[in-house]
């Protein structure tokens, strides 16, 4: 445990000590200038209630952070958090948010006083290398939220700004997102090349917001898995599929449709219970359904995810591996675990056949994923000399805009009814 300390040479010695800890393993830590006073407009904090605030916010800043976070109360009502952490991603922008709420609450037996808080933050080594250096661009931060009004985190940078900023929105919206109804899933679809039959459709979330310039996947499915949002999402999206697919057979136009799962939900006590009782609640044969996940999830927890996948193909349920060859998968992992489906990341489809490396490494994928009587789905193929290519190889089944972008179940079922009667054919591996 860190002794806490109000000495100036102690904390620049701790913030020595973070530095170096950044330098030599892979972890994050950043400086936090509190500085808490009078909300705009308001009389100013002073006389005795300034020692009376000091106390307390040092009580609530001490209760609020970890055992191994330094605080240094400067003069006045000035502070300084050093946060050191192991995981990745901004978690300086939690804490500060957290900060601002905490330091902001009514102080005891000082019930005209109304304070609020401002931060700076500054981050090792994006803002500086140095005690010295991380702290001045801490403060000059503080300098510029404090001016705005207080009650706002901020960086030096602008951009910093704007970026911790738009994460903090997002997380906030999608707060409740599930309950008001603005998650809504698309359909893309996997057509056989040989014969033109829909096969199946790999589900997408979408969120509709009202965030400025909405949000796609790729920036907020990251943040529902950090906020501990991705089980109920998770659920609701099986849940949803599932009664999709099974209209869709009832209308007598089956379609097997993919579900991604992410790490996190892998984890979830009682996953293929979840599975089952979404595949009861909706009358879909197992065999509709396929389980997606990527190569990454097997390589991090190897004896889970087998243990997981295989208790999802007892169900009937199939097992897709996605993004195949983007990651540190080997033969090993690839003839150990349960599964159906290989699928080949867009990196390696773009520009087939011109791009000789990309045709050598789709071409062993599909010898492959062949000589382990493996499906191989061939991802984001959008043009015909790629399509050609991987049929030449032995590819047959394709997902991507060649055949039509992500569609609503309506446009999708408007856009089978377009289509010309397809041959009929057998699946093949």
């Amino acid at each position: 445990m860190t002794t806490r300390t109000d000495d100036d040479t102690r904390l620049e010695g701790r913030l020595a000590l973070a530095i170096a800890g950044v330098k030599r393993v892979p972890r994050s830590a950043a400086v936090l200038a509190i500085r808490v006073h009078a909300r705009r407009g308001g009389s100013p904090i002073s006389g005795a209630d300034v020692d009376a605030v000091r106390l307390q916010a040092m009580s609530r800043l001490h209760a609020a952070l970890a055992p191994t976070d330094a605080v240094h109360a400067r003069g006045g009502l000035e502070f300084v958090v050093v946060l050191e952490r192991l995981e990745k991603g901004p978690f300086f922008v939690h804490v500060a948010d957290e900060l601002l709420q905490v330091l902001s609450r009514p102080y005891q037996g000082l019930k005209q006083l109304d304070a609020v808080a401002s931060i700076g933050i500054s981050l090792c080594p994006d803002d500086g290398d140095t005690p010295a250096a991380l702290i001045r661009a801490a403060t000059a931060a503080v300098e510029g939220a404090a001016g705005a009004g207080g009650n706002l985190f901020g960086f030096q940078s602008a951009t910093s700004n704007q970026a911790a900023m738009r994460r903090l929105q997002v997380e906030r919206g999608l707060r409740g997102a599930l309950e008001r109804g603005e998650f809504s899933l698309r359909y893309q679809p996997q057509v056989d090349n040989r014969s033109g039959t829909v096969l199946g459709a790999e589900t997408l979330l979408r969120w509709e917001t009202t965030l400025p310039g909405g949000c796609g996947p790729a920036e907020f499915v990251p943040l529902l898995e950090d906020s501990g949002l991705v089980a109920p999402v998770g659920a609701w999206v099986l849940q949803e599929a599932c009664r999709q697919g099974a209209a869709w057979r009832k209308q007598g136009h089956p379609l097997r449709l993919s579900v991604n799962i992410s790490a996190k939900q892998l984890a979830i006590p009682g996953l293929e219970d979840q599975v089952h009782a979404a595949l009861q609640n909706a009358g879909l044969p197992p065999s509709l359904l396929e389980v997606e996940l990527t190569e990454s999830v097997m390589v991090e927890d190897a004896h889970q995810a087998r243990a997981r996948l295989e208790k999802m193909r007892k169900l009937g349920v199939r097992v897709a591996v996605d993004d195949f060859g983007t990651g540190y998968a080997s033969l090993s992992y690839i003839r150990h675990f349960p599964m159906d489906t290989l699928k080949i990341d867009r990196q390696f489809i773009k520009g087939l056949p011109m791009g000789h490396e990309n045709a050598a490494i789709s071409s062993a994928i599909i010898a492959l994923a062949r000589s382990l009587r493996l499906e191989v789905v061939a991802e984001g193929v959008e043009q015909e000399a790629e399509e050609e290519f991987l049929r030449s190889v032995g590819c047959h089944v394709i997902q991507g805009y060649r055949y039509s972008k992500p569609l609503t179940a309506p446009e999708l079922e408007a856009w089978r009814a377009a289509r010309p009667a397809a041959a009929p054919a057998a699946r093949k591996r």
